[in-house]
């Protein structure tokens, strides 16, 4: 049981007034949208996030972040015939290649090769299941609770991915976080060679990621039954964030406007620093910190409120001692570590 030891009340935060793009952003003609922003996961925009949808190819982000946590990237594999099980986005892999699992999750990302996909999984365990299993329960770690994914690869004509504009912007913030997930995301061309020394020339699918300067990566997805899926992420004016788009007409316009209502209308803030500070009562006082900055992205007219909570006997011990929380026009947005 926690102990409220303060609460510190922020003034609102009043910014310079922007242009309302509001209108525009009402006209999104997605059947599921998120804006999200990738620092402290606040919401910026949504139409019917919570709506499971098939994902088509967006499911492998959750097929990458899998395996680099999971696999040794260095390991090269040999292809094997259930290759031929693999149909749709390729990257031509023939039977007795032998190839590294980091160039496999290259073609995987840029390419969208399904038959990357089911090598990478496969390099796990002969059993497919084994893999997806794995990507499973990183979606339940994440609490990505509308999820639930059957194969590595997006394909749904006899196994199905269901996941949800929000999952898939959760997801998709977590993934960034891991340096190497980053560096193959936001790659524009890469080339891989079997140990035969065949060569194999990828170039990324995603036009933004190739064309538009604030792109830091994303992915593309397609089939007849989930339509055009898409997600990509934004960085400008020291925010990062991210949008999702299911069954999507125009999406690449859809994903460009959406970036460019977040920067135009919200700015990152300093909430606090993670530096130390002295807290005193009337019985004692003492030091603590936070682990990291606190920014949240805000707009004109929002409130933030910060509330301290300590553990009993907090000032007797060292290391991890509570939280603080983060409310952003009364919702509880943040829960940031506190340290003595």
């Amino acid at each position: 049981m926690r102990k409220v030891i303060g609460l510190i009340i922020v003034a609102i935060i009043s910014l310079t007034k922007t242009v309302d793009h509001q209108a525009t952003i009402n006209d999104v003609s997605a059947r599921s949208a998120i804006l999200m922003d990738a620092g402290s996961g606040r919401v910026m925009f949504q139409k019917n996030i919570h709506e499971r949808l098939l994902t088509a190819s967006i499911a492998k982000i959750m097929t990458a972040i899998t395996a680099i946590e999971h696999l040794d990237l260095e390991r090269e594999i040999t292809v094997t015939k259930d290759v031929l099980k693999a149909h749709g986005s390729s990257i031509y892999l023939e039977i007795g290649d032998r190839i590294k699992i980091i160039d496999l999750l290259y073609g995987l990302m840029l390419r969208s090769g399904n038959d990357a996909a089911l090598m990478i999984a496969l390099s796990y365990n002969v059993n497919e299941s084994y893999f997806v299993r794995l990507m499973n329960e990183k979606a339940k770690q994440l609490k990505m609770t509308n999820s639930t994914f059957e194969n590595p690869s997006g394909l749904d004509e006899t196994t199905k991915n269901y996941s949800t504009a929000y999952d898939m912007a959760v997801l998709m913030r977590y993934a960034l976080q891991n340096t190497t997930f980053r560096m193959i995301i936001s790659t524009k061309h890469y080339v891989a060679k079997t140990a035969s020394g065949k060569i194999l020339d990828f170039y990324n699918k995603h036009r933004l990621v190739c064309e538009h300067p604030q792109v830091t990566g994303g992915k593309t997805g397609y089939t007849k039954l989930a339509g055009r899926t898409l997600v990509t992420s934004f960085q400008n004016k020291g925010m990062e964030v991210i949008v999702v788009t299911f069954d999507a007409g125009g999406d690449w316009n859809i994903h460009k406007s959406l970036a460019n209502y977040a920067f135009e209308n919200f700015k990152n803030e300093l909430i606090i620093s993670r530096r130390h500070f002295k807290l005193a009562t009337c019985l004692y006082s003492f030091d603590f910190f936070l682990e990291r900055d606190v920014y949240l992205p805000l707009k004109e007219g929002d409130e933030v409120y910060l509330g301290l909570y300590l553990k009993p006997e907090s000032k007797k011990n060292k290391g991890l001692i509570g939280q603080l929380n983060v409310y952003l026009n009364n919702e509880l947005i943040l829960r940031v570590p506190v340290y003595q």
